[in-house]
Formats: structure tokens, C-alpha cells, sequence
């Protein structure tokens, strides 16, 4: 009896840590957002079930994000086995928002797609993707993205105009040489025959 508990709880661990261990969620895209009072930004980030065997039904849900809002474009998420999921979601700052930093964790709750009534539904939580949001009064990275764009702009552009420049220099000598091959040869005199 004792053998046939062990090789059930074995078989039962060996499902659950297939399924644990084939999920992976990757951290927000942007990570880090720095928004004014009233904006939303829309960010993302994948629960991949590369590993996996079985199809996975995903719920997600952020916390300590009050008072920002965070919505998702759904609920829940079927992820195929084999396969990469993109999640959507948007924050939103309320106008009367607190200047601050809040950050909020990720957490993604998946269980198997049972396919054959019955069986238990056993699900697997994962967390530790942090989404930081700023809330700022005003921003000046735009204008050092600006400036940098620029500035490699205008380095750009000199690179190109030197590479023309040295290219023609290089053109116009060769040419140069060949006019030189090209011109007839002094001839001499032709000497008169004596008759």
C-alpha cells in the first residue's frame, strides 16, 4: 500500500513540476515608465510555455499599484504548449495622483487546459516582474532623447559627406593618370631619304 502511495505522489509530482517548471513570464516592456498626471502608457510582457506539455490557461493581475489603475486588454490567456503569449495592459494615472514612484508585482496564476471532465485543476502562481511607474511633474528625458538624436544626426551626416569627398578625390586622380597615359608621344622629325 505503501509503495502504491509513494509511485502515485511521485507520478503527481512529476505532472506538477512539468508544469511548474515549463512556464517562464518575462518582466514588463517598458519596465520603467515615467508619466504626468492624467496619461495611460500601455505595456507588455510574455508567459512563455516553451517547455511545456500541456496547454496553459493563464489569469494575471498586478498589486500595490493604488492609486494608479492597471487594466489588461483581457482576463486570462490560453497558451499553447510550445508557444509565447504577449500580454497587454495599460496604466493609467489619475489626475490627482501623488507625485511618487510605485512599483507593483507581476503575478501570473496557470493551470493546465483540461480536456476530459474530471481530475483536479492544479494551478502554479509566478511573480517577481516589477512594473515601476513615475509620476512626474514634468519630464526632461525628451529633451536628452532629442539632443542625442541630433547629435548623431549631424555625425552621420559629416560621415557621409567626408566618404563623397574622398571618394571624388580618389575618382578624379585616377583619371587624372589616365589623361596623362593617353597623350600622344612627341614624334620626331621624319628624316629625309637621300636619293
Amino acid at each position: 500500500m505503501n509503495k502504491k502511495i509513494f509511485a502515485m505522489s511521485f507520478v503527481f509530482l512529476l505532472l506538477l513540476s512539468s508544469s511548474v517548471f515549463a512556464l517562464g513570464v518575462t518582466a514588463p516592456v517598458p519596465k520603467n515608465m515615467e508619466l504626468l498626471r492624467g496619461e495611460t502608457s500601455v505595456f507588455e510582457f510574455e508567459i512563455q510555455a516553451v517547455t511545456s506539455t500541456d496547454d496553459m490557461s493563464c489569469a494575471y493581475s498586478i498589486d500595490n499599484m493604488s492609486p494608479l489603475s492597471v487594466t489588461f486588454a483581457s482576463n486570462e490567456v490560453v497558451v499553447r504548449a510550445g508557444t509565447i503569449e504577449k500580454v497587454y495592459g495599460t496604466v493609467a494615472v489619475p489626475a490627482d495622483a501623488p507625485y511618487n514612484s510605485y512599483s507593483g508585482e507581476i503575478i501570473v496564476s496557470c493551470g493546465a487546459v483540461l480536456t476530459t471532465e474530471g481530475g483536479s485543476d492544479v494551478r502554479t502562481s509566478i511573480g517577481g516582474s516589477m512594473l515601476n511607474v513615475n509620476v512626474v511633474e514634468f519630464r526632461e528625458e525628451i529633451k536628452k532623447t532629442a539632443t542625442v538624436s541630433q547629435t548623431m544626426s549631424t555625425e552621420l551626416l559629416l560621415l557621409i559627406i567626408l566618404i563623397i569627398i574622398i571618394v571624388g578625390a580618389y575618382y578624379l586622380k585616377k583619371k587624372k593618370t589616365k589623361k596623362t597615359k593617353r597623350a600622344p608621344a612627341k614624334r620626331k622629325p621624319a628624316r629625309k631619304r637621300k636619293k
